[in-house]
C-alpha cells in the first residue's frame, strides 16, 4: 500500500450501507486515503436516486441494502443506458463471500467484491486495482458491465466469441517468473 498512489481527493464516492457504524468506518478509511467527497446512503432506492441525480465516481454498496439489494442496485445502474455514469466502478461489499454471491455480483456488473469486515489494505488494493487496470465494458443482450475475464488463458477450443478475439491459442509462459521485489518496483 505504501508504494502505490491513488488520488481520491476530487472523486465523489458513494457508500451505501444500512449500518451507520459501517458507513462511518468506511468513510474514515477513505478519508485516510485522501478522499474528501463522501456521500452516504442507507437504502438501495436512495443510492440509486443519488446516482441518477449527480455524478458519482465510485460506489461501495452492501449486498443487503434495504428495499433494493446491492446486486439489483448494480444491475439497475448498469442497465440504465440513460445514466451518464453507468460505467462507474462498483464495489459490492458482503460478509458472505460464497461463490454464488461472488458470481451474482459479477453477473450484475460489479467491478469487484470486497469481503466484510473491510480492512484498509484490502480496500486500497481493490480501489488501486480497478483504477490502474480498468477492464473494458461488455454489452450483450443480458449483460452490461466490466469484462468478467480477469486473466487471459486463451480462447475455448482456440476460437473466440467476441469480435476482437484473435483465433489463436495463448502462448505458453516463457522465462522466469518475476520476484516480489520486481513486482513492487513496477508499482513505484
Amino acid at each position: 500500500m505504501a508504494s502505490a498512489s491513488l488520488n481520491l481527493r476530487e472523486l465523489n464516492i458513494l457508500v451505501a450501507d444500512s449500518s451507520k457504524n459501517f458507513q462511518t468506518l468506511v468513510a474514515r478509511i477513505l478519508r485516510n486515503f485522501g478522499a474528501e467527497r463522501i456521500i452516504e446512503s442507507r437504502s438501495g432506492p436512495d443510492a440509486l436516486d443519488i446516482v441518477k441525480r449527480q455524478k458519482i465516481d465510485v460506489l461501495l454498496c452492501d449486498v443487503n441494502l434495504p428495499e433494493l439489494d446491492g446486486f439489483d442496485l448494480t444491475k439497475q445502474i448498469r442497465q440504465n443506458d440513460s445514466l451518464d455514469n453507468r460505467t462507474l466502478p462498483i464495489f459490492v461489499l458482503t460478509s458472505h463471500t460464497q461463490a454464488n454471491n461472488v458470481f451474482r455480483a459479477r453477473d450484475s456488473g460489479a467491478n469487484m467484491v470486497v469481503a466484510k469486515p473491510v480492512s484498509p489494505t484490502i480496500l486500497f488494493d481493490r480501489l488501486h486495482w480497478v483504477a490502474k487496470s480498468p477492464r473494458p465494458f461488455i454489452e450483450t443482450e443480458g449483460y452490461f458491465g466490466p469484462d468478467r475475464r480477469f486473466k487471459i488463458e486463451g480462447l475455448p477450443d482456440g476460437v473466440g466469441r467476441r469480435q476482437d478475439d484473435l483465433d489463436e491459442p495463448a502462448p505458453d509462459a516463457s522465462g522466469p517468473a518475476m520476484s516480489q521485489d520486481q513486482i513492487d518496483s513496477l508499482m513505484e
